[in-house]
């Protein structure tokens, strides 16, 4: 899904060399979910089923200016 690529895509360009390691292992676990249900998660329209899932998304809209 491209709007998800440009998402998180941009997420990588502006933090990923800085982020520590647990915002790492965070984006890891992201990433191996499904595009739909980043989609969902991203444009908060439906809530991550973990915390850890939920914190990720939250790391990569603090990123774009997206707070709360």
């Amino acid at each position: 899904m491209w709007e998800v690529d440009i998402i998180l895509g941009s997420f990588v360009d502006k933090c990923l060399q800085s982020a520590p390691e647990a915002d790492l292992r965070l984006y890891r676990d992201l990433l191996a979910e499904e595009d739909q249900d980043l989609f969902l998660w991203l444009t908060r329209r439906a809530v991550a089923p973990t915390e850890n899932l939920q914190a990720s998304v939250e790391l990569v809209l603090r990123a774009h200016g997206i707070r709360g």
